[in-house]
């Protein structure tokens, strides 16, 4: 389908199925580039802080103890989504906390140490930007 309008002073052509090919292909380079941003911006400021031994307060990101969880963190494509996280056992474990026994029977009482989502909510604007712009300044 096309629509030109003419003696406005503009012209307006619509291709559809070239159009949206185009900002399909734009929005899914913008949000593999969202994707990284997260990832690095967890590795470099908040999965970076040395435990030796010892865990992080309740409610604040884990403290590094083998680097295990720093490793892990990656982008994975979903369909239309961007996927950000860790595909280790305790990951969500650390974020949400988690009470009761595990699938070998241990016990916990783990209070939630939150890393991703605090990362998401105070980057909320810098993504959008990205997203919409392939921007990330």
């Amino acid at each position: 389908m096309a629509d030109v309008r003419k003696g406005t002073g503009f012209e307006v052509r619509w291709f559809d199925k070239g159009f949206l090919r185009l900002v399909n292909k734009e929005v899914d380079r913008n949000l593999k580039k969202a994707g990284t941003f997260i990832v690095n911006e967890l590795k470099r400021n908040v999965l970076n802080v040395e435990g030796h031994g010892e865990p992080s307060p309740p409610g604040q990101p884990p403290h590094k103890q083998s680097g295990d969880l720093v490793k892990s963190i990656a982008r994975q494509r979903v369909g239309n989504e961007e996927r950000v996280g860790s595909n280790l056992p305790y990951a969500r474990r650390l974020e949400l906390g988690f009470r009761g026994a595990d699938i070998l029977g241990r016990m916990y009482n783990q209070p939630p140490r939150p890393y991703l989502r605090p990362t998401v909510i105070k980057n909320q604007k810098k993504i959008a930007r990205i997203i919409l712009t392939g921007f990330s300044k």
